[in-house]
């Protein structure tokens, strides 16, 4: 009973979707031809674009009001879907590297999607800067991109570092959104410090 409570949660449903876009990790890493990869995340955005503009126009595609928050279901539909394929074309254009996709899209993934669990289910201390935020599902993040960093750099001071550093960032308060800041913020640390 308790699990199905969960679902009640508007935020918890869409972070259940963000995790499961370890699906593409997964087809990505099988896949493995860059230029194949970028045709699918394009075709992924541009139906995540016509199934928004149909929302927004003909009110089609009613499955939205179940995982999109009010006020971007009447401004920007689906706009968190949309923000997290560009994030991750982003980071495919500019490094064409797979191993760096794929680590992008796992700490987006797993990462963000867990630590929001974490923070609204178990989260009791708010941060003193953001206080939508909770020092367990910060902590969460953390512990999941460091595990995910350290398996494939294998440099485990870089992965402490770069995940104090990712889980910091998605903390804060900013303006730009997270399914586009945390894949670019992913690839630029491991671009920077290889």
């Amino acid at each position: 009973m308790k699990v199905l409570k969960l679902f009640e949660d508007l935020e918890i449903r869409r972070k259940i979707v963000h995790i499961l876009g370890i699906s593409f990790a997964i087809a990505f890493a099988f896949l493995k031809d860059i230029f194949l990869i970028g045709l699918v995340i394009l075709n992924v955005i541009f139906m995540l674009v016509i199934i928004s503009l149909f929302y927004k126009y003909f009110k089609m595609f009613k499955f939205l009001e179940k995982f999109e928050r009010k006020d971007d279901l009447r401004m920007f539909p689906a706009k968190g879907a949309i923000m997290y394929f560009v994030g991750i074309l982003i980071v495919l254009v500019f490094t064409r590297d797979l191993n760096i996709l794929l680590i992008s899209i796992l700490i987006l993934s797993l990462s963000d999607g867990f630590a929001t669990i974490v923070g609204r289910r178990y989260g009791k201390h708010r941060l003193p800067y953001n206080k939508k935020k909770s020092f367990e599902g910060t902590l969460t993040f953390f512990i999941i991109s460091y595990i995910i960093l350290s398996l494939f750099t294998k440099d485990l001071y870089f992965s402490l570092l770069a995940s104090f550093m990712l889980a910091i960032l998605e903390s804060l308060n900013l303006k730009v959104d997270d399914n586009l800041l945390i894949p670019v913020a992913t690839a630029s640390l491991l671009l920077l410090f290889p």
